[in-house]
Parts: structure tokens; C-alpha cells; sequence
């Protein structure tokens, strides 16, 4: 096969681009190309026509000719080699020589040579290279040339005009009838021309943007995301974009099928399908197959525009979860304040025990138990709210190894006998954090470690610090070049496969049996661990234990470690507090912590009596201290009702359902002071002493 390139029209198309090169819109390119052909025509058949013309000149005599042919192709030679030059000079010469010539052979030589010719060709040529404008223009000039020569010839200025054979119409009159001719024909085709190269420009230009424009249009479907594919009527892919082929194959039809014989019977698709992909998971796709018609409104094929929703059903599953977790929060809100009800007496009666025992009694340790049990359970209450609502706690610079070896005794009773509990601490490994919300990632640890192992096994748990290294994962909240705080839980259980492991962290997913577990242990460590700037970083095999990493960033710990809060007796209070409490247990222990730390009380479990109480004048009232949730009248409307009668009266509410960030209105306001329950006598103490201050 011969390559267009070596053909004769390949290599006059070279040569063409060689003398004029094409370029601008497409008008200018052919005008850049008939100006090439026309200087290529000129010196090739100009050439021809000039040895014929100038021996027939010099036979004659007429040197003037030999001289104008002569300075006419030397001209159109230097214009085809002259490629620097702009296009419009380059056609100026052209036109410039066309009417040279005209008006010379017009001049000197009348109806004997090729005056009219030359003449007829300067407008034509001017509509060609400059456009109808200025072909109507040469028209106008080439009138008052014809003109001008037809007013001299009755002069006698012009000798072929004497010499006019006999027989003949006079030169004048034939002058007339030729130059009308001449000027009808020249009007002709240079409005016929100018009109199409015009039209054929406007055409040229409109498709050259309808290209581009399409151009662009395909660009975009091929780079989309989304899944396009146009089939034909038989179900056939006639086109696939990238995206269709990396996740569909190179034939999307089998997949497709079912949906477009849904539309070619009339029905509209619109849906999500489960399809077979490059993957190796079923692929979701969403979208609509609608049908292309013609001019006659028949179908000719059908345009499958399609994504992949999987983000979108992980971001609904996640919304889902957040919704589970929104009604977890909402019951663990509700029953928040039963549950520290049930924690205060607890806490305070143990703390009277211990007070009224001997520092060396053997029920002691006993005791320092029940209170680390009732200060973890507190700690629970607190992780739930925080996993469930979000909330932020106060935290501060915490000895790791420490507090390890303070959950330890807690750990190991909680842990059957047939499991070993082994600690490797690193001393001096200090982290930012709230002692409660570690020792709640302990426990969960430990508890979800021997669940693993129904038959005993050995747990470690290990605290050390190590470099940064390729845990990417703490770039935004480690730089680069420190370390991070490690510490380890390791047991000897069954273990995990990949599916299980990958999904170990979710809110709800367990593999305990009913009844067994929640499927939030696990969920609330991931969330301690985020909100504390850290990652967890699980490792498992089937039959080989599992091993959890929890990486967390370094703190410093201050030079002057915060003075040990020491539970004594204070000084005695304000002389008189009014209690409100409607859970008789809480309202028992609290009258006799009170009164052991020197407080004169009324008590009461109805808060109705409290506010009558308070509103006698003639009762003496030093403060008032009433729970939130109570029947008949919330702790609020009966700080309301007793600031409307005492003004000044320091208020403090208790409350185990609320912490404090979420009342931070009601401080100044209604109230002085919030006491978050279980609270001990020293935190008692402290809010009382304050509210009387401020």
C-alpha cells in the first residue's frame, strides 16, 4: 500500500504548506492556501506564458512589455519565496500585480491583449484571498479604471483606438459594451465567490467549534467516574468509557441485558444493580438506561449512565450506626441518673466505713476495692456518655505504668482463676488523658481477651514508648522525628480471621453468643483511643491469639506534680443546708456525710416541702443542695422558686445525668455550683465551700 504522503497530492500539499503555511481559523487557512496555489500557479504557468510574450514583445518592438512581464514575475517569484512576510502583503503583491497588468494592457493595447482578463481576475482574486468586501472594493476601482480609459479614447490618446479596422462599431462603442460585459461578469463572480467562501468560513468555523465542543463532551464522558454505556437495540455495547471497562470489563452487555429489555418494551429503569465486576466483590451500581430516539421518534440505542454507590451505602451504613448510637446515647442518658443513684450511697457509706475502721484493719483493703469498683463504674457511666454523645472531659498528664499497676488488683479479680495476668511496665511513659477512660480501655481489653479464652490462658499487658517509624497513621498529631506511648494487650485466645478482625471495631458486631456481649467494648476503645489522638492497631491469627497495640502520643509531665488530694475533716460550713433528694438511700448517706463534716441539715425527698421550707422567712437558711431529676419539681424549678425568695441563697445541684458542659447556662443564673454524682465527701466539701464563697 503507497502512503498518501508519497502521492503527487501529498507532495503538492507539502509544497503548498511549505510556501503558505495554514494556520488561524479554518477561512484564513484556505485563503493561506489558495494564496499558495495562486503563487505556485503564477510561477509555474507565469513562467510558461513569459518566453512566448516577451519573444513576440522584442519581435514587435515592445520593450515596455518585456520590461513589465519581466518585473511582474520577478515579483510574484519573490512573494512565493518571501514566507516571513505577513499573508496580507503577500496577497497585496499578488492583487497589486493582477492590476498592473490589467491597467497596462488596457492602456497600451485596448481589445488586443489580455487587459480585461487581467482585469476580471483582480476583483475575483481580491474576494478569493481578502473576502467580499474587498472584492467589491476592486470592483468599484476596476469601474473607474474602465472608466477613465473609455472617457480618453474619444482624445485620441490611446493608438489602437485609431486603428480600428473598417467595418467595425468605433472604438468608443465597443469600449462601452465590453467594459459593461466585463463589469457584469466581475460583479458575478465576485459576489458568487466572496458569498461562498464566506458561507463555506462561517460553515467551517461552526463545525470546527461543534467539533471541539464534542471533543470536549467525549473527553469528559471518557474520564468520568461514572459509568456510561450506549448500547444498540439488540443489547449490543457499541461504546464503553474507562470507567465502564475498569469496573464492567470490556463488555458490559450481559450485565445490562435484563435492564434494557425492561426499556425496550416501554418501561423506564431506574434503580441499583448487583453486578459481576473486574472485582472480587459484587459491584452496586445506580442510575437509569434511557432510551435515544431519532428524528421520527424511533429507538436507535440506549444510554446507560451509572455510579458506584458503594462510598454512598457505607456512608448510609455509617448513619445508620450513628442512629443506633443517637438511641444508645438517649438510654444511656435515661437511666445515667438511676445508676449513680445507686453508686452514691455506695461511694459515701464506704468512706464513712473506712473513717470509722482502724487505718491497719484487715477490711481496709476490702473497701479501697469496693471504692475503685465504684470509681470505675462512675468511669463507665462517663465512657458510655462520652462514646454515645460526644462529650469532653478535663484530662491531664498521666504516668502510664502507674495507672496500670493501680487497675491491676481491679483487672485480676474481674478475670477467672484459669487465666495468669502478666504486666511489663516501662516507667516513665506519660500520656494526656482522663484516668477513667484508661482504665475503661483496660478493663475492656482484658474482659474482651477472656472472653477468648474459655479454657484459661495467659494475658500481658505491656506499657512502653517507642519511635514514630512508619505508624503514618499519628502523622497529624506526632511529628515525625518523636516517639509514641505503646501500650499492649496480648492474650492466648482463639484469635481472629481477617473478616472478623476487620470488622472487631464496629459498634454492634460481636461473635460472643447470645447474651454474651454487646459488641461495644471493643467500639468504645476505638472511640477512647481516637478522641485521645492515638490509633489501636490489632493483630491476629486464627488459633494464635490476639494481640491489640494501642499507640497514643507522648506528654510531659509537669515539673511540680499537682499536690495529693488527702480526704480529711474541713473546717465545719455554713451553719444550716436544706437537702433535696427523692431517693431516700442517696438522701440517707448524704444527711450523715454532711453532718460528720460538721453541716447542720433538713432533709427532705420532696421538693415541694423544700421550696416551702426555704420560702418561711423564719427558717435560717445557709444553702440549698437538691438533685436535678426528682417528680412533682426538677432540681431547677426549685432553685427558681428558692432564688425568688432568697435572692442571694448559694444553690448547688446535683446530678447523674448531665455533666457539666451541658449546664453551663445555668451557672450564675440559677445555681452557683453542679455536682456530677457519685461524688466523694472531698469533692462534697469543695462545692459547698465554693458556693458559699462566690
Amino acid at each position: 500500500m503507497i502512503s498518501a504522503n508519497t502521492t503527487p497530492l501529498g507532495t503538492l500539499g507539502r509544497l503548498l504548506e511549505w510556501i503558505a503555511p495554514a494556520r488561524g481559523t479554518p477561512i484564513e487557512s484556505w485563503r493561506q492556501r489558495i494564496l499558495a496555489a495562486v503563487l505556485l500557479t503564477m510561477a509555474v504557468f507565469g513562467l510558461i506564458a513569459y518566453f512566448p510574450s516577451v519573444y513576440i514583445a522584442v519581435a514587435a518592438g515592445e520593450y515596455a512589455v518585456v520590461a513589465l512581464d519581466t518585473v511582474a514575475y520577478v515579483g510574484i517569484m519573490a512573494t512565493l519565496l518571501a514566507r516571513r512576510a505577513s499573508y496580507l502583503v503577500r496577497a497585496s503583491i499578488v492583487l497589486g500585480v493582477s492590476f498592473l497588468l490589467a491597467v497596462f494592457f488596457l492602456s497600451g493595447f485596448g481589445f488586443w491583449a489580455a487587459g480585461f482578463e487581467w482585469l476580471m481576475a483582480f476583483p475575483v482574486l481580491a474576494a478569493v484571498l481578502l473576502g467580499l468586501r474587498a472584492g467589491l472594493w476592486s470592483v468599484v476601482v476596476s469601474a473607474v479604471v474602465l472608466l477613465v480609459i473609455g472617457a480618453l479614447i474619444p482624445s485620441g490618446a490611446f493608438h489602437w483606438a485609431t486603428s480600428m479596422p473598417a467595418g467595425l462599431p468605433n472604438a468608443g462603442l465597443m469600449w462601452i459594451v465590453n467594459s459593461v460585459t466585463v463589469l457584469l461578469l466581475m460583479l458575478l463572480l465576485t459576489v458568487s465567490i466572496g458569498v461562498l467562501f464566506d458561507g463555506l468560513g462561517n460553515e467551517a468555523s461552526g463545525r470546527l467549534v461543534a467539533e471541539a465542543e464534542a471533543a470536549r463532551l467525549a473527553t469528559a464522558v471518557e474520564q468520568s467516574d461514572g459509568v456510561v454505556v450506549l448500547l444498540d437495540t439488540q443489547c449490543i455495547t457499541r461504546y464503553a468509557n474507562a470507567s465502564a471497562k475498569s469496573l464492567l470489563g470490556p463488555d458490559p452487555t450481559v450485565t445490562l441485558r435484563d435492564a434494557c429489555q425492561q426499556v425496550l418494551r416501554g418501561e423506564p429503569w431506574a434503580g441499583t444493580l448487583q453486578v459481576a465486576s473486574t472485582a472480587s466483590e459484587p459491584l452496586p451500581l445506580s442510575g437509569t438506561i434511557s432510551p435515544v430516539r431519532n428524528a421520527e421518534g424511533d429507538v436507535q440505542y440506549l444510554l446507560a449512565t451509572l455510579r458506584d454507590v458503594r462510598r454512598e451505602q457505607a456512608l448510609e451504613q455509617r448513619l445508620q450506626q450513628g442512629q443506633k448510637l443517637e438511641a444508645i446515647g438517649t438510654l444511656a442518658g435515661g437511666i445515667a441518673h438511676d445508676f449513680n443513684n445507686l453508686l452514691q450511697p455506695i461511694v459515701l457509706n464506704t468512706e464513712s466505713v473506712q473513717q470509722l475502721l482502724a487505718s491497719d484493719s484487715p477490711a481496709q483493703p476490702l473497701l479501697d476495692d469496693v471504692q475503685q469498683a465504684a470509681g470505675s463504674a462512675r468511669a463507665l457511666v462517663r465512657r458510655i456518655l462520652t462514646f454515645t454523645r460526644a462529650m469532653e472531659h478535663e484530662r491531664r498528664p498521666l504516668e502510664l505504668s502507674a495507672l496500670v499497676r493501680e487497675t491491676e488488683r481491679l483487672i485480676r479479680t474481674s478475670l477467672p482463676a484459669s487465666i495468669t495476668l502478666d504486666t511489663q511496665l516501662t516507667p516513665g511513659v506519660v500520656v494526656q488523658a482522663e484516668p477513667g477512660e484508661l482504665q475503661q480501655l483496660l478493663l475492656n481489653l482484658t474482659t474482651n481477651a477472656a472472653h477468648a479464652m474459655p479454657d484459661g490462658g495467659a494475658i500481658t499487658i505491656a506499657v512502653t514508648h517507642e519511635p514514630v517509624g512508619n505508624h503514618t497513621e499519628l502523622a497529624t498529631t506526632v511529628s515525625a522525628g518523636s516517639a509514641i506511648a505503646v501500650l499492649t494487650v496480648r492474650d492466648t485466645g482463639s484469635g481472629m480471621d481477617e473478616t472478623t478482625l476487620a470488622r472487631a471495631f464496629e459498634p454492634f458486631f460481636t461473635t460472643k453468643v447470645s447474651g454474651r456481649g454487646t459488641g461495644l467494648g471493643l467500639a468504645m476503645v476505638h472511640g477512647t483511643v481516637t478522641a485521645l489522638g492515638g490509633i489501636v492497631v490489632p493483630q491476629s491469627v486464627p488459633g494464635g491469639g490476639t494481640t491489640m497495640r494501642v499507640l497514643l502520643p507522648l506528654a510531659h509531665m509537669p515539673d511540680a506534680p499537682p499536690p495529693t488530694l488527702v480526704q480529711t475533716r474541713p473546717e465545719p460550713g455554713p451553719r444550716r443546708v436544706v437537702l433535696v433528694d427523692d431517693d431516700d438511700a442517696v438522701l440517707n448517706a448524704t444527711t450523715r456525710l454532711l453532718t460528720r463534716l460538721g453541716w447542720q441539715v433538713e432533709a427532705f425527698s420532696d421538693p415541694r416541702a423544700a421550696a416551702e421550707y426555704v420560702a418561711d422567712a423564719a427558717q435560717h437558711v445557709d444553702l440549698l443542695l437538691t438533685d436535678l431529676s426528682m417528680p412533682s419539681m426538677t432540681g431547677l424549678e426549685l432553685a427558681e422558686e428558692a432564688r425568688r425568695h432568697r435572692p442571694a441563697l448559694p444553690i448547688v445541684l446535683a446530678t447523674g445525668y448531665l455533666e457539666h458542659d451541658d449546664m453551663n447556662g445555668t451557672l450564675g443564673t440559677r445555681v452557683n455550683h453542679l455536682l456530677a454524682k457519685p461524688f466523694t465527701s472531698y469533692e462534697l466539701q469543695q462545692t459547698l465551700d465554693a458556693a458559699v464563697a462566690s
